[in-house]
């Protein structure tokens, strides 16, 4: 994505997804956001107090760690699912960062954007999981350094354990 905006990002790459980005522009400290892309008509299917389900997961293999947030939007029975992994070692540490800022941020500003990239909606919802992020680190830091190569592997690892989003959504803890 070098050289790629993340607003350029979200309106040629195809969706759904979510991402995160450390946003050091628009308030005096950093925040972590998190970014979904989905469709014009989930967006507005939401109504105006929208369910938002929020799973974390800590993946300690052999040769990395995997940080994974999954994000529930809509009805248990018409919710669409998002998943939002976070590598601590990645190319320029942003994961990290995300990771440090979110032990301490009150809470978590999700974007939702268009099959086009055009932000439709902003909700907020209560980081409740400061502590969670603290083990993150804890672990991360623990460490020695792995490549983005090796984060991919342990992640397909995981896909291996849960073939489908749903089992996946499902072993997380709430």
């Amino acid at each position: 994505m070098t050289g790629t905006t993340y607003r350029q990002f979200l309106k040629y790459a195809p969706g759904p997804f979510a991402l995160y980005l450390v946003d050091t522009e628009s308030t005096p400290h950093p925040q972590v956001v998190w970014l979904i892309k989905t469709s014009h008509a989930l967006i507005e299917t939401l109504g105006p107090l929208p369910l938002i389900g929020v799973r974390n997961g800590l993946f300690d293999s052999p040769s990395a760690v995997v940080v994974l947030s999954m994000i529930s939007l809509g009805a248990p029975s018409t919710n669409t699912l998002f998943e939002c992994w976070m590598n601590g070692c990645n190319q320029n540490h942003d994961g990290l960062r995300a990771i440090q800022v979110l032990q301490s941020q009150p809470s978590i500003l999700l974007h939702l954007f268009d099959e086009s990239g055009n932000e439709r909606r902003a909700l907020r919802i209560d980081n409740t999981f400061q502590t969670f992020f603290h083990q993150c680190e804890c672990c991360i830091t623990s460490r020695t350094p792995w490549a983005m190569s090796t984060f991919d592997t342990a992640k397909a690892e995981i896909y291996l354990r849960y073939p489908s989003i749903d089992a996946l959504w499902t072993a997380l803890t709430a």
